[in-house]
């Protein structure tokens, strides 16, 4: 895997993680889910950090290479899924301190 692949592949993955949280209903206030609180703030705390990395490797990567706009669309696909998963894990950790 090579630094043009990696941010795609972030994006990816921070993309089907994200349907899984959408889909067990972590974003919700309810504290009812589908699956354990602490599996939805590992899912939520592992896809920040795919994202995060695919963010900061794509927007390096795109200033020293400026004629990939794909890898620069990945690049922010990456931070704003990155930003999701940080609040969604916030809210978690909150519904999970008060349980």
């Amino acid at each position: 895997m090579n630094r043009h692949s990696f941010p795609m592949i972030a994006s990816g993955i921070g993309f089907i993680l994200a349907l899984v949280l959408a889909r067990t209903g972590a974003g919700g206030d309810s504290l009812e889910t589908q699956l354990p609180p602490l599996t939805l703030l590992f899912i939520s705390e592992f896809g920040f950090l795919v994202t995060v990395a695919g963010a900061w490797v794509g927007g390096r990567t795109w200033y020293l290479e400026r004629d990939k706009l794909g890898l620069l669309l990945a690049a922010l696909g990456c931070l704003v899924l990155a930003l999701a998963f940080l609040y969604i894990g916030l809210g978690l950790w909150g519904r999970i301190a008060t349980i």
